[in-house]
């Protein structure tokens, strides 16, 4: 059951007759379809969020005991929850924390590791927290 490169696609119906008659080599013809998905919006598919403050583990840019502070409540907050601690924010979002003291969700959602679901959930208690430390 070989089509030639041009005549016409192999149907699933000729690829099963090609098996079971033992033929090995089916050729076929594949016509790509343009992705026109976003064609005429292309940034649509693109995240909106702002970018990302990453700090580096190492860096000693942040207030210790601010960080000591989110991170009891970051500990509560999954005990509370029954939740890893990662669920809620990762050690990395805690720093970030700690070091820009941010005022609103919207800062606090330019840290790396701080995602929409999670800054909407626990976001206004860890503010409450850091304006304690202003």
């Amino acid at each position: 059951m070989t089509a030639n490169k041009y005549s016409r696609l192999c149907t699933v119906k000729d690829m099963r007759e090609a098996l079971f008659k033992g033929i090995n080599k089916v050729e076929m013809e594949v016509k790509a379809q343009a992705n026109t998905k976003f064609k005429d919006k292309p940034n649509d598919y693109r995240s909106t969020r702002p970018p990302l403050k990453i700090f580096k583990l190492d860096d000693d840019n942040y207030d210790k005991e601010l960080f000591n502070a989110l991170k009891k409540l970051w500990l509560r907050l999954a005990q509370e929850n029954g939740l890893p601690t990662f669920c809620i924010f990762l050690d990395a979002a805690l720093r970030g924390m700690a070091a820009q003291k941010p005022k609103t969700l919207i800062e606090l959602r330019e840290l790396n590791g701080v995602n929409k679901r999670n800054a909407k959930l626990y976001g206004q208690i860890f503010l409450d927290e850091i304006a304690k430390w202003r």
